[in-house]
């Protein structure tokens, strides 16, 4: 973040603000104090609010074109055509596949299916998809939010580590339990998000999820507050060949690894950090690179 620069001629740094008198006056002489921080908030806030319209304006264009994409096809909607995460991913991504009709996704701490989905506006214009869940009210919720997909109630694990395990669900904070996380984030949460009820669920591998599924996958989506590494390790990435992974990149691992390290050398480029996610690319996939490199992030 850049830093906000002083004040002008008479004004000057003073224990985190500045002073500022009116033009003309000499130093001391009707001066208010002005608080950085608070500058800095304020320019945060509108740093953001802009961020959002510009999203929301691209929510718009793009919903034209599904619509105008699917009566070209003569095809309907499958749902309401909505883009409904909370920061736009879904909107990078659309972008990013070109107004692409048909395809097969897999989100995984996929919720409700409805609220912030990333994969939603995807199933909506005809993708197929699995989403997986470990909450079971939220995966009862997501069978009828998204009648269209395959809903895996379980908690996403390592190879060979099938089984059962026990969530741990802020009361205050549902959105962001957990399998397994850093102490820092089960602190956190722990202080933020009230009282934690635990949960036995079905511990399942990616590749067990997927099944008889052969591949390959055209996006794959991952926010498991922490879980997301012992998740890629349950997956073969050489079986299934993801062109787009975006994973949530905010929570290290129980042992302090993050996505960024796991990730290297895996044939896989990151395209950006978005919104607390790490979209990657599939390396050799020529199309998609194209449509990176003129992407507006």
């Amino acid at each position: 973040m850049s830093q906000v620069p002083g004040g002008p001629q008479g004004g000057g740094f003073m224990q985190g603000s500045f002073t500022q008198g009116a033009p003309g006056q000499r130093p001391g002489q009707g001066q208010q104090q002005v608080d950085l921080g608070q500058v800095l908030t304020q320019m945060n806030t509108r740093v953001h609010e802009l961020m959002m319209g510009m999203t929301n304006l691209r929510r718009r264009v793009w919903g034209n074109e599904a619509k105008q994409l699917l009566a070209e096809a003569k095809r309907k909607a499958r749902m309401p055509l909505i883009f409904r995460s909370p920061m736009g991913e879904d909107v990078l991504l659309w972008d990013l596949f070109g107004g692409k009709l048909d395809g097969f996704y897999v989100e995984a701490g996929a919720g409700d299916g409805r609220l912030g989905s990333v994969s939603y506006v995807f199933d909506a214009v005809g993708w197929d998809g699995v989403l997986v869940e470990a909450r079971p009210e939220a995966a009862e919720a997501a069978k009828a939010n998204r009648p269209n997909a395959r809903v895996e109630h379980a908690a996403l694990t390592r190879a060979g580590k099938d089984g059962e395990g026990t969530m741990h669900v802020p009361e205050k904070m549902p959105l962001y339990s957990y399998l397994t996380t850093s102490k820092r984030v089960s602190d956190r949460l722990a202080e933020a998000g009230g009282p934690v009820r635990e949960v036995k669920v079905p511990l399942k591998s990616l590749n067990t999820v997927l099944g008889e599924v052969d591949g390959p996958i055209d996006l794959l989506v991952m926010d498991l507050v922490g879980g997301e590494i012992d998740a890629l390790a349950g997956f073969d990435r050489d079986k299934y060949k993801p062109r787009v992974m975006m994973i949530d990149g905010q929570h290290e691992s129980a042992n302090g690894q993050t996505v960024e390290g796991y990730m290297k050398g895996t044939g896989y480029s990151l395209l950006a950090a978005f919104a607390g996610s790490r979209v990657y690319v599939r390396e050799g996939d020529d199309e998609i690179m194209r449509r990176a490199e003129t992407l507006v992030i």
